[in-house]
């Protein structure tokens, strides 16, 4: 009832300031929700996917190793078990530093426990 006691201008004011609020709340509400997100796919860019990078080069050293392993136990010839050697032995030192540069990238007490 007091509002129809009220002039038509102070109505659309008061209607138009509510709004206004409204809209504020709702944009700081926005710009937090944001900060959050913006939070989470920073440490996703900056722990997760180096360590994914990395864990998919050991991946592809491993199934190297294999392959290698598979080709020294079907080769006949001493000269093609020396060359197979070599190659083998170099990508078990790659491996070796890829995982070396992953033990840096671990943070979470889990993840470590996986690691090691």
């Amino acid at each position: 009832m007091a509002l129809r006691n009220l002039s038509i201008r102070t109505r659309l004011m008061g209607g138009f300031a509510l709004v206004l609020l409204i809209a504020a709340g709702q944009s700081l509400l926005s710009i937090e929700r944001l900060s959050t997100v913006n939070a989470k796919s920073t440490e996703m860019a900056e722990i997760w996917l180096p360590s994914i990078e990395t864990l998919g080069h050991l991946d592809s050293d491993l199934a190297d190793v294999r392959v290698s392993r598979l080709r020294l136990m079907l080769v006949t010839e001493a000269k093609d078990i020396d060359a197979i050697e070599v190659a083998l032995k170099k990508i078990e030192s790659e491996m070796e530093a890829g995982r070396a540069g992953y033990a840096k990238l671990v943070h979470s007490p889990e993840e470590k426990a996986l690691f090691e």
